[in-house]
């Protein structure tokens, strides 16, 4: 059993100890003290890094027996040998902020929206915790969110304590865990009262702030996406990095930009709406001028042409429907994308010839005896490459 240090002082940074076991596992050595104020990856919470003698501290597991296991690539120090730990604080302080934010965070959900929460994890970045509710709605998190971030500027002490289990239910504990025996208690002013066994910071102050980035359902849950500190500040620049240059280029104030792109969407959706009209009005002189422009091989015409400024879409429409109305194999190339459409009764359909295009030329797709298409297909010589792509379908047609 290793003491962990850290318990009942979550600021220890650097500690000695003594060495209980050595063991090498291919490239690892892995290493147990007697005491350590490593946390060890569990409960949702990330591992601790830093240094034992000198040597760093790559990753940190609980073992066998309530052992903390530390993972080492290079090590020198022997069994029963007393050695300096040293934590990454700059890692620590992350991680606390993480967990004593999560802690608030669940309780603010608890009381907005009676919502439970049943798992949690922090990571390097983003940080998840799940609700025990499907019912969280938009004003519920931006209620948890301040909250939250009430609790955090009012400073609130954070206050480590140990109670037995037939004490929790009395002292108000947010989640009786289900083992019995004595529990670790992290309490958060008169706000929040939960058993845990991870890193936390003194005062709520030290977190800075906590800033929700999104939510979804998942398994009869809702998943709520939160950062912290550092992270949620660096969110919130971007952001408003973002939403300053969308003002400039809008001419608009900040609360107006949303309508801002609304207007735009709309006109570019009656923009679209009166393309597409025009395209169905020249697409008569459309389909004479590539019928008239097409090579002729038994009976069939193979319209070949490469686009650089057609809405991908209409380039589909206007190859089904020259199919349609020729007897015909239409090949159109935009975007590093070929389309195929093929005339029903001819033998080689588009699906075949998707295939066979694929087999010579490269890229990937597929699709249907009607249309079909490839994708990620390099476009340095695409003029040539159409070209005996027509020439191998002209072979093709000619042998039957």
């Amino acid at each position: 059993m290793s003491e962990r240090l850290y318990y009942n002082d979550s600021y220890l940074f650097e500690f000695e100890a003594k060495v209980e076991s050595v063991v090498k596992e291919d490239s690892i050595y892995k290493i147990i003290l007697d005491r350590s104020a490593f946390y060890p990856e569990s409960g949702g919470q990330n591992h601790d890094t830093g240094t034992l003698d000198n040597k760093t501290v790559i990753a940190v597991f609980p073992g066998d027996d309530d052992q903390v296991v530390h993972h080492c690539e290079k090590w020198e120090a022997d069994k029963g040998q007393r050695i300096v730990g040293k934590i990454d604080i700059k890692r620590r302080f992350a991680n606390m902020r993480k967990h004593t934010g999560q802690h608030i965070l669940s309780q603010a959900f608890l009381r907005v929206a009676s919502a439970e929460t049943v798992g949690a994890h922090l990571g390097e970045t983003e940080s998840t915790i799940e609700l025990a509710s499907l019912n969280i709605s938009s004003d519920n998190l931006r209620d948890a969110e301040f909250m939250t971030n009430d609790i955090i500027m009012r400073n609130l002490p954070v206050k480590i304590f140990y109670s037995e289990y037939e004490k929790l239910a009395d002292l108000g504990v947010r989640r009786i865990p289900e083992r019995r025996g004595q529990f670790r208690l992290i309490g958060i002013g008169d706000f929040e009262l939960t058993a845990c066994g991870g890193t936390h910071c003194g005062f709520t102050g030290e977190i800075g702030s906590l800033k929700i980035i999104g939510s979804e359902k998942i398994r009869n849950h809702t998943r709520i996406t939160f950062l912290c500190g550092h992270d949620a500040a660096s969110d919130y620049y971007l952001k408003n990095e973002v939403v300053e240059k969308l003002t400039c280029r809008f001419t608009c104030h900040f609360s107006s930009l949303e309508n801002s792109v609304i207007k735009l969407h709309e006109h570019n959706e009656n923009l679209r709406k009166e393309i597409s009209r025009l395209q169905k009005e020249l697409l008569p002189y459309q389909i004479k001028e590539l019928k008239d422009g097409a090579v002729e091989i038994s009976g069939i015409r193979i319209i070949s042409k490469v686009y650089s400024d057609y809405d991908f879409r209409s380039l589909k429409d206007l190859a089904l429907s020259i199919s349609k109305a020729v007897k015909s194999i239409v090949l159109f190339y935009i975007d590093d994308k070929l389309i195929i459409s093929v005339s029903d009764g001819i033998d080689k359909d588009a699906s075949f010839l998707s295939r066979l295009f694929i087999d010579n030329f490269g890229g990937r797709g597929g699709g249907n005896p009607v249309i079909a298409q490839v994708g990620r297909i390099a476009d340095e010589n695409i003029d040539s490459m159409m070209a005996e792509f027509t020439e191998l379908i002209r072979r093709k047609i000619n042998r039957e």
